[in-house]
């Protein structure tokens, strides 16, 4: 068994896969990744099956000992992360020794990064997921975040490939590009004020930094109701826009409970969900009302050119036999050697 030690947490880290379906009308969240798109991106830079759990870094990642050879992706925020003290790229496969120590800083842009190790973690699905749910403390690793000490197991690496894979730059400019949260109207859209939904798509919006896994709290320009932001309770969506009394618009995210009792004015779009997830606190934002029709035909057309991408990979995959290491020593300076016979 492969496994890496967490020698230093992160800010705050969870595994996640794509979610846990099914049991919402038991009360019990979907959670999954916040950015799905970074997810499924790191899974098939390894080979594995999009839906395998990652984990999930905000803000700043783990420092983590790997004791074991291990082929990694990360994808997401660049958090300046080091092998060895050394600059790596992100959005590509990374051969990884064992002995390598995987280290972040602060992310430069984006929000959420995402580790995935070839084989996928060795965690126990829960109701069907692999995914943490924290306030119901299931799922993941123990139900919990990440934390120093934590032994990460992973299946032994088996096979590797023959060269680096990168995410196609397309794909990155397409779902990340700066643009307007893109969104549709709900069925509440009558209960406010045409004022109201002129100023909702009129102003920018500046995500508060009480923000969290659960919701996205927006403030900026009160939204109007006719008569206040009281509903009876109904179902909530991943991407679901509810405006309280106050005026001030949230978006329900991945831990986002199963019914709500806020007017809902709109549903973000799935293509636009992971660029909002990327966003942090302090930032702002503008919303923009598009069609269904249009919101289909941009999530189709963002997994058509994820399939293309993934279809056209040649992983040149070989298995390995047997493994040797070499220590050499070259005007002073040290160098650890690998050689396998595959």
């Amino acid at each position: 068994m492969g496994s890496f030690r967490i020698l230093e947490n992160g800010l705050f880290s969870t595994m996640q896969d794509l979610g846990r379906f099914g049991y919402q009308s038991k009360g019990i969240t979907v959670s999954g990744a916040m950015d799905q798109i970074s997810l499924r991106l790191a899974n098939i830079l390894v080979g594995n099956d999009e839906n395998f759990p990652c984990i999930e870094m905000t803000l700043k990642g783990e420092k983590i000992l790997f004791e074991s050879d291990a082929v990694i992706a990360i994808t997401g925020a660049d958090m300046s992360f080091k092998i060895n003290g050394k600059n790596i790229e992100i959005n590509k496969t990374i051969f990884i020794n064992a002995g390598d120590i995987l280290d972040s800083g602060f992310s430069q842009n984006k929000k959420l990064a995402y580790l995935a190790v070839k084989g996928g973690f060795k965690i126990k699905k829960v109701l069907g997921s692999y995914s943490t749910f924290l306030r119901g403390k299931i799922g993941g690793y123990k139900g919990r975040r990440l934390l120093k000490g934590d032994l990460i197991e992973f299946p032994d690496l088996e096979e590797s490939f023959s060269k680096t894979i990168s995410v196609d730059k397309s794909i990155i400019k397409d779902v990340y590009s700066d643009k307007k949260i893109r969104f549709t109207y709900s069925s509440e859209k009558n209960r406010f004020t045409q004022s109201g939904l002129k100023t909702f798509t009129d102003s920018s919006y500046k995500i508060e930094n009480d923000s969290d896994r659960m919701g996205y709290r927006f403030s900026g320009n009160t939204i109007e109701h006719k008569t206040d932001g009281d509903i009876i309770s109904g179902g909530i969506n991943f991407g679901t826009i509810q405006v309280p009394g106050n005026g001030n618009p949230i978006v329900m995210m991945a831990d986002r409970q199963t019914t709500g009792g806020y007017t809902k004015i709109g549903q973000v779009i799935l293509a636009d969900l992971p660029y909002l997830a990327q966003k942090k606190p302090q930032e702002s934002v503008k919303f923009e009302a598009i069609d269904s029709e249009e919101a289909v035909k941009l999530w189709i057309g963002i997994n058509k050119n994820i399939e293309s991408w993934k279809n056209n990979i040649e992983y040149d995959r070989h298995k390995l036999k047997t493994c040797k290491r070499y220590t050499i020593r070259i005007n002073n300076k040290s160098y650890n050697l690998k050689a396998m016979e595959v």
